[in-house]
């Protein structure tokens, strides 16, 4: 026996430990944003990557950190607050569905971005804040889904195991939600004289998938659907509209309209638009994201 194999030598032990945490992702991730980055026209995206590690306050409370947070080079009050994520290596498959409006009398069309302006005054106490959560149209080529679950790649036919799971894509939603959040109340306290956009975005190593079907094949007798009825389409990257906690919500003393019913809570104080990227497709991502904010007037400052 080769007496020197009874051990793992120390790269190997190193190795194993990074491994088992997601800091990689993010490195790599930071890598590829800045290697795509081009100040000039037609070569590349304009997204600066501002801070790593960042730590907020969210809007509950909570202390939390941001893998990433990038401004866009054109609009530095537009950032994209994001969240790097790998896949459970079980549930490799992130699947979305369902592109129905959100709620009653919402476009299913639009996407949910959060904003902020602040009015300057001549003290801290009298600066104003607009804030709110506006709805514009989202890019045609992109998907809003309204449900999202994570699903095996490979199994047996005769397999008893669970094929899905919701926990490491609920996480995910879920904490960059928390430092979106954290993130507005960090710049509003900086006091900046001008609209500020935050977008929460996920980046991860998963394989993200449409599932694709007609709502009246899933039997009333049982809930369920069968795969025949299935249509699968990979995608690079697509949006989901979050429903975050009430403790996230924005404050209603702040809400430019008035909330009056559910609809207007749910609209107006509550969803935002998530992103979910392959980690393969982020550049491209990117630069497809800077197209949709330069064809929208509500960017324009």
């Amino acid at each position: 026996m080769n007496q020197s194999r009874i051990r793992l030598s120390r790269e190997e032990i190193v190795a194993k430990a990074l491994n088992e945490h997601g800091f990689l992702l993010a490195l790599r991730v930071r890598k590829e944003i800045r290697s795509g980055f081009s100040q000039h026209l037609g070569t590349g995206h304009k997204w600066n990557c501002e801070a790593v590690e960042c730590p907020v306050s969210a809007r509950n409370g909570k202390q939390t950190r941001l893998d990433l947070v990038l401004a866009s080079h054109k609009r530095e009050t537009v950032k994209l607050a994001i969240e790097c994520k790998r896949s459970d290596p079980k549930y490799k498959l992130w699947v979305f569905f369902d592109t129905d409006p959100c709620a009653h009398g919402a476009d299913a069309r639009k996407a949910f971005i959060e904003t902020a302006s602040v009015s300057p005054g001549l003290t801290q106490a009298a600066c104003s804040h607009n804030h709110c959560i506006k709805r514009i149209a989202a890019p045609v080529q992109w998907q809003c889904f309204n449900y999202y679950l994570e699903s095996k790649l490979d199994m047996k036919p005769d397999a008893k195991d669970k094929v899905s799971s919701t926990q490491n894509l609920e996480d995910a939603l879920g904490q960059v939600m928390l430092g979106q959040t954290g993130l507005f109340e960090k710049l509003k306290e900086l006091h900046l004289k001008s609209s500020v956009v935050v977008i929460p975005v996920v980046i991860t190593t998963a394989d993200l998938v449409h599932a694709e079907f007609e709502p009246k094949n899933v039997q009333l007798r049982d809930g369920m659907i069968d795969h025949k009825e299935l249509k699968l389409n990979d995608l690079p990257f697509l949006a989901v509209n979050y429903r975050a906690n009430d403790d996230l919500a924005l404050d209603r003393s702040q809400c430019p309209s008035e909330i009056a019913s559910i609809v207007d809570d749910l609209l107006g104080r509550q969803i935002r638009t998530v992103f979910v990227v392959s980690a393969k497709e982020v550049n491209r991502f990117l630069s497809e994201l800077e197209d949709w904010l330069e064809g929208n007037d509500f960017f324009k400052e």
